[in-house]
């Protein structure tokens, strides 16, 4: 017992190694896919990576002091954590609290710190219902925080969110070993649920018809996957080359975010 003990003392070198080499990758990618759009933008074509930079040494430092937590701790935290999120994505709903950017209303802007509530709730929202599962606790109890989180991102209104958010809670709920067929159930009805929010936008059928036939408007709303469809034709099986991309250059929207995969699929395959 006492070796076990001392065994699960020691920090996993492998996950660490394996850690630090995809921030690393991520910087490269970074300072390679968003040179061209902070070089038209802000004068400084290493802006995003530096901004990348100081993120990643936040988040290491962070991984360092979460590291040191029991996760015991974690079960106590679960609930106000969960709680105080809920909060934030009211928060952020209302005028002059929210910011509204493209339509959506999901940062709120603290100074130089902007918070996205709905990225928060995505960690808050496992733990809690990782707490719950602990608890051994009916399948009521894990829909209603679910249906509750899922219905506040929605009404940013963030569609995309919404389902990464749902599958979260829809495995969690699955590994619980609830019963198949109420599993089953409540699958049906948020799948109808997603549906009927899609037709019920024009935004979102547009996004889902574009979708569906990418070369419906290659100039207005199929443009984006477009030119990502345009990068990954360029590159590939083996790539242009790092650092090589055509597309990245202003063709691609959001290319240091959204279309990094893209300047990556073109440049290396």
């Amino acid at each position: 017992m006492v070796r076990l003990v001392k065994q699960l003392k020691k920090p996993d070198k492998r996950l660490i190694v394996i850690t630090l080499l995809l921030v690393v990758i991520g910087l490269i990618a970074v300072a390679d896919a968003s040179a061209p759009q902070a070089m038209n933008a802000f004068g400084d074509r290493f802006y995003f990576v530096k901004q990348q930079l100081v993120w990643a040494i936040v988040g290491l430092f962070g991984m360092f002091v979460a590291s040191k937590i029991p996760y015991k701790a974690w079960e106590k935290l679960a609930t106000p954590l969960f709680f105080a999120s809920i909060v934030l994505l009211f928060l952020v709903l209302i005028p002059g609290i929210g910011t509204k950017t493209l339509g959506a209303r999901r940062w709120i802007i603290l100074g130089p710190m902007s918070i996205q509530p709905s990225e928060i709730v995505k960690m808050t929202l496992a733990l809690y219902l990782a707490k719950l599962a602990s608890k051994d606790k009916e399948l009521l109890s894990y829909v209603i925080p679910l249906g509750i989180t899922t219905g506040l991102i929605m009404l940013q209104p963030d569609l995309g969110t919404t389902m990464v958010v749902a599958a979260i809670g829809m495995v969690q709920i699955f590994i619980t070993g609830v019963n198949l067929f109420k599993f089953m159930s409540l699958l049906g009805v948020g799948t109808v649920g997603a549906f009927l929010l899609i037709l019920t936008s024009d935004y979102r059928k547009d996004r889902l018809m574009t979708f569906i036939s990418q070369s419906q408007d290659p100039l207005g709303k199929s443009y984006h996957i477009r030119q990502i469809l345009l990068s990954l034709g360029w590159g590939g099986m083996f790539g242009v080359g790092l650092g090589e991309s055509r597309q990245k250059y202003l063709f691609l929207p959001e290319a240091a975010t959204d279309s990094i995969f893209a300047v990556i699929a073109e440049e290396i395959g």
